[in-house]
Order: C-alpha cells, then structure tokens, then sequence
C-alpha cells in the first residue's frame, strides 16, 4: 500500500481499494493519534484535528471542522457541514448520515442510523439518535428544519419543512414535527403524535398517541394532549388542560384547566368538541359527545352527554348534562340543566342548586334559584322568579314569582305580579 500526501498539514493517507463515496478519488486519512481514520474524497475537507473511524466516508464538497468524531459508518457527503466549535465540545456523528447541505454545529451527538440531510441546521447539544446502527432506521432531520439548545430527537420520529425544536424539547417515538412547527421549553411529543402548519407547543406540554395539533394553534404550561384528539385552528390550551380521546379543539377556542391524569381530568376528552371563541376554564369538564361552541364561557363547570353550551352562554359551577341547550346570555351559576331542557334569552340559574329538567324552557330573563326545579313541559319567561316548582305544562311569566314551597303545574298560567305559595294546577292568574 503506497503512502501518499494530499496536502493536509502532516496527515498522510492511503489510496482507497474500496468504493467509497460511490468511487470517488480520495484517500485513507490518518488520525491525530496516528490511529488509521476513514475514507475522503479528495474534494472534500477534514480538519487534521478531527476524528474518524475507517469505516467512515467523507464525500462530495463535505466539511468536517474542528475536533469533531465521525465513527462507525458514518457518512458525511455532499455540501454538509460537520463543526466543532473547541473540546469539549465536539460534535460525534455515529453510524449516521448527514446530506446535501446539512448543517450539524456544536456539541452534537447524531448517532444509531440517524439521517441529516437536505438544508436543516443543529446547534449546541442536540441529540438526535435511534436504535440500531443501520443507515435510514433512526430519526430524520430534513429539509430546513432547525434543532438547538438541547433538542432530541429520537428513535424513528422526524423534523422536516421549516420546524424548529429549541431549549430541551423532545421528540420521540414515531412523532412527525413538520410545516413551520415550533417545539420548545422541554416539550414532549411522543408515540405517532403530529404536530405541523405553523403551530406551537411549548412549555412543559405533552403531545402524545395519535394525537394532532396543527394550523396556527398553540399548546403551552403542562398540557397533556393525547389519543387521537386534534387541536387546530387558532385554538390555545394551557394550564394544566388535558385533551384526549377524540376530542377536538378549534377556531379561537381556549382552554385552560386545571389538574390532569391521575388526579383529575379537567379538560375535554370523549368525542367533545370547543370551538369558535369559546373558553374552557378552571376545574372544568366538557366530555362525551358535548359542544361547546360560539362565545360561550365554561368556569368550573361540567358539560356531558349530548348537551350543547353556544352563543355567549355563562356556566359557572353547574353542570348541562343529558341533551341540555344552554344558548343566548343565559348564565347557569348554580345547579343543573338536564334532559331536553332549555336556558336561553338572559335567563339565570343563580343560588343554591336550582334544576331545569325534562323539556322545560327558561328564557327571557326569567330566574331560578335556590331549590327551584323546572320540569315537565313548563315554562318561565319575562322577569318571572322560581324558588319553588313549575312542573307538566304550567307557565309563569310577567313579573311573577313562585316562593320555596309553591307549585305551578298542570295548565296554570301564573303571570302579572302573582307571587304563588301554595299548589297551583289550573287557571289564569295574574295580580
């Protein structure tokens, strides 16, 4: 084997007898130690301070710089550019490829099949690694995505378009960041979870499952976004929120819970759905099939089942449940809304634990509270007052009251000042 010089300080080389770098010319490189290195083309460059294996092949116009290590069977081709900046801070590419016009920068551990390629960019202590040392098994950073400032990148999941990862976020598993994505703040997203468009998930936040979070949405705090639910649009969930199941969360929705698995699910899981400008707040629950939409307002409250929250709606520690429809300006401060019964107009349940039930009608700005029930078929409108019951088909509406204690049902209408305090089942009465 004849020793030759291609001009690289005080390395010396060795003609190459294999085809690496597709048959390029080149040479064998010595090592700094003086320990036999890998395979360079003769028009690419390797710092005499760096490190490589004899397995490894340095192709094209590629750039290793500085004390980097190439080891295994690395290759570097290209336009790609390998940097350390000083030890310790070494970048070690292991069994790895980096391609075309990468960029891999700092202290950088690119390791177990992992491909760098297209225009991506990484800086200062990212990790990007798989599980076995064959080329194409691990993860995948392409196109023009950027990785920084401690950023993982593990197993077979991948980076590409314009997405960045920044300051100890991880992506792991088979996750997919991709389109103008930002993963940051020691983010996770795990398992086949998807985060794309131009959407944000940082803080402590959690994406997880199958789960999507996409277009300009953001995810922040210590969110826990899992299963196969979606958060899209302009829509924002912080706190502590959780979104699982099926649930999907969109438009200009917030949410912003508090407590999450195992302690409590305040969130919106099961096939719930929030969206248009509506927010979810504090110890709240939407959950089964219930909507949420319009400009409506959840606060401690627990929307289930069927039942469908829109408009400018207010609950606020109360539950609408079964098939419920709480619309218009109604407030639901206390109590519950259940079955097919309605709240709209400015109607208010306030005070103690009122209920509507079956398919009664509050609406106007008729009011129930204390012990009040509405139910059967009845209805309260105008300015009524309910401490009592209105039940079958009774009405009460004008500036009427029913006190704790009084009844209006059967065909009763109870309207003008009547205050009732007793049983009503009939007639037409007005004061």
């Amino acid at each position: 084997m004849k020793k030759t010089v291609l001009g690289l300080a005080t390395l010396s080389f060795s003609i190459s007898l294999y085809a690496q770098c597709d048959g390029a010319t080149g040479a064998m490189r010595t090592n700094p130690d003086s320990s036999p290195g890998g395979f360079v083309a003769s028009t690419a460059y390797v710092d005499p301070q760096a490190y490589t294996d004899t397995t490894t092949e340095i192709c094209n116009s590629a750039q290793v710089i500085g004390q980097a290590q190439i080891k295994g069977s690395s290759i570097i081709k290209g336009n790609a550019i390998v940097k350390s900046y000083s030890s310790p801070h070494n970048v070690v590419i292991e069994n790895s490829l980096v391609l075309d016009f990468a960029q891999v920068n700092g202290k950088s551990s690119i390791t177990n099949g992992a491909t760098v390629k297209g225009k991506s960019r990484l800086f200062d202590n990212v990790i990007v690694s798989g599980t076995s040392a064959v080329h194409g098994t691990g993860p995948t950073i392409e196109q023009s995505a950027v990785l920084r400032n401690g950023a993982q990148v593990l197993n077979t999941s991948k980076v590409t378009g314009e997405a960045i990862v920044r300051d100890n976020a991880i992506v792991k598993n088979s996750a997919e960041i991709y389109g103008s994505a930002i993963i940051g703040d020691q983010a996770q997203i795990s398992n086949s979870a998807k985060v794309f468009g131009r959407a944000q998930v940082v803080g402590n936040a959690k994406v997880v499952g199958n789960a999507q979070v996409f277009d300009e949405a953001q995810v922040y705090d210590n969110c826990y976004i899992g299963g196969n639910s979606k958060v899209y649009g302009f829509a924002q969930v912080g706190f502590n929120s959780t979104i699982l199941d099926y649930a999907e969360i969109y438009g200009h929705a917030s949410v912003k819970t508090d407590g999450w698995p195992p302690s409590n699910f305040y969130g919106v899981y099961g096939y719930a759905k929030v969206f248009d400008q509506a927010q979810v707040n504090a110890n709240s629950y939407v959950r089964d099939s219930a909507i949420v939409n319009g400009n409506a307002s959840i606060n401690n409250g627990v929307i289930s089942d069927k039942a469908h929250v829109s408009e400018s709606a207010y609950i606020s520690n109360s539950r609408v449940i079964d098939e419920a429809v709480v619309r218009g300006n109604a407030q639901i401060l206390a109590g519950e809304v259940a079955e097919e019964a309605q709240v709209y107009g400015f109607a208010k349940l306030q005070s103690g634990n009122p209920r509507v039930y079956g398919a009664a009608q509050l609406f106007q700005n008729a009011t129930l509270e204390g012990n009040g029930r509405a139910f059967g078929r009845s209805q309260g409108y105008g300015m009524a007052v309910v401490r009592g019951d209105l039940s079958q088909s009774g009405q009460i509406y004008g500036n009427a009251v029913v006190e704790a204690g009084g009844t209006v049902t059967g065909n009763a209408l109870v309207h003008g000042s009547a205050v009732v305090t007793t049983y009503v089942s009939y007639g037409d009465i007005s004061q």
